[in-house]
Formats: structure tokens, C-alpha cells, sequence
């Protein structure tokens, strides 16, 4: 009996050892904010609020940072695309009524969850996934605009429709709007701005 509970702890202390290494800290920094610098030091993306990340090991192994749900979020300046697809990875911690994933106000669009599902609005236009999304799964989404038509793909699940002509986009934020509004919280991970 005492062997079994032995063995008991020993898995038990294995699987938290396991967890606690899974989540790893930027290095100590007084700041609030971490830029990613290209090699000519440029700003590639600005970190909000972001103090640690998690190791994803599905579906391929990869580094996603933790956006807390209060202050965090990250900001993509120098875009400068009219025709824009972004692509990430995301796993929500809590579901509201309207979180947001992305947002840009010189592409007039953002890309919230609402009620369960992911939205699009573009100006005056709502257009919406059918996909329902969970807390604590990950989901992969790619948002593409093309001219005039765009296509959310989350999962296997795409929608395609017209919509007006994307404007030029010059910044994208994930994990809040340009208000500082319904943040999310989560993680995101892979992204790709192209």
C-alpha cells in the first residue's frame, strides 16, 4: 500500500515540475514595454504588459506569449498593406461577452470574439464565423483580405464574403482595441503578418 502511494507522489511531483517548466519569463526588466527589433533595429512589434510566455508542443512546437486580460497587448507597426493576411495561434483562459483579438484603425477593421464566435467588423459591416470557440483549446485562426473580399479560416471552419476594399494597413494590435477595451486574455502564438 505504502509502494503505491509512493509511486502516487513521485507522478504527482513529476507532472507539477513538468507544468511549472512549461512557463518561462522574459528577461528581468523594469519596463512595461519589450520592442522586437529587426537587425537594423527597426521596431518589429511592440509588447505591452507582456512579462511571460508558454512553450505549445501542438500542433508543432512553438513559443506563445501570455496576454493577462487587463493591460496586455501587442502592437505591429509599419504594415503598410492594402491586401493583409495575419495568421496565429490562440487558446482563451475566459470567455465575456466581446473580447478582442485584433484591431486597426488605419485598416478600418477588427477581429473581436463575441458571443462565443469570431466576428469581423469592417466600418459599418459585421461579418461572423460559424465556429464555436471554447475556453482552454487552441484554435488556429488566419484572417486574410484580398481587394475586395476577405476570408476568416479558424480550424477548418472558413467563411469567405465581399466586403469594401481594405484600407491601407499601417498598424495591427492583438489583444485589445485602439480604446484599451475588452481585452483578452490568453495566449497567442505563430503569428504571421504577411
Amino acid at each position: 500500500m505504502n509502494n503505491i502511494i509512493y509511486i502516487c507522489l513521485i507522478i504527482l511531483s513529476l507532472v507539477f515540475l513538468f507544468y511549472i517548466r512549461q512557463k518561462e519569463f522574459f528577461q528581468e526588466n523594469n519596463s512595461d514595454i519589450l520592442l522586437l527589433l529587426d537587425s537594423n533595429r527597426n521596431i518589429k512589434a511592440q509588447f505591452n504588459n507582456i512579462k511571460k510566455y508558454v512553450k505549445v508542443y501542438t500542433p508543432k512546437p512553438f513559443n506563445a506569449v501570455l496576454f493577462n486580460g487587463r493591460n496586455s497587448s501587442i502592437i505591429i507597426p509599419k504594415i503598410n498593406y492594402n491586401n493583409l493576411t495575419v495568421k496565429l495561434f490562440f487558446k482563451i483562459f475566459e470567455l465575456g461577452p466581446e473580447i478582442n483579438l485584433l484591431d486597426s484603425v488605419s485598416g478600418d477593421f477588427s477581429i473581436k470574439l463575441i458571443n462565443k464566435k469570431i466576428v469581423l467588423v469592417k466600418g459599418n459591416k459585421v461579418i461572423q464565423n460559424d465556429r464555436l470557440i471554447i475556453a482552454d483549446k487552441m484554435y488556429f485562426l488566419a484572417i486574410c483580405f484580398n481587394n475586395d473580399k476577405y476570408k476568416i479560416h479558424i480550424n477548418g471552419s472558413e467563411t469567405e464574403e465581399k466586403i469594401d476594399k481594405l484600407n491601407n494597413t499601417e498598424e495591427i494590435i492583438l489583444g485589445t482595441n485602439n480604446h484599451s477595451e475588452n481585452y483578452f486574455m490568453g495566449t497567442m502564438g505563430n503569428i504571421i503578418v504577411e
